[in-house]
């Protein structure tokens, strides 16, 4: 893989948007998640201004048949959970894995 897109690339520095290239333990393209401020891709509502960050992802079909949507979902509730300042992540993909228990 390359490097960053262009529109990628702008949308770090104006600070609307940041997203991440996932890669597996062996280097492997997995597909990439996308940190957006509310209102930025999913229309504010009532609902939604209790969140402070909307984050989405995707993965490869490969990747999708081995079972790494569901592992990057879970990997990135913890990821946000832990490393961000973030109160309250809306996960806006429209297939939301259901949690375990």
């Amino acid at each position: 893989m390359g490097g960053i897109h262009p529109w990628h690339e702008c949308e770090f520095r104006e600070g609307d948007s940041f997203t991440y290239a996932v890669y597996d333990s062996r280097c492997h393209y997995l597909g990439c998640c996308y940190l957006y401020p509310m209102g930025r891709r999913t229309p504010l509502t009532e609902e939604l201004l209790k969140y402070d960050v909307d984050v989405s992802w995707w993965v490869t079909p490969g990747a999708y048949e081995r079972g790494y949507y569901t592992k990057l979902h879970a990997a990135l509730r913890h990821w946000i959970e832990r490393a961000f300042p973030f109160t309250k992540a809306y996960y806006s993909n429209s297939e939301i894995p259901e949690l375990p228990g």
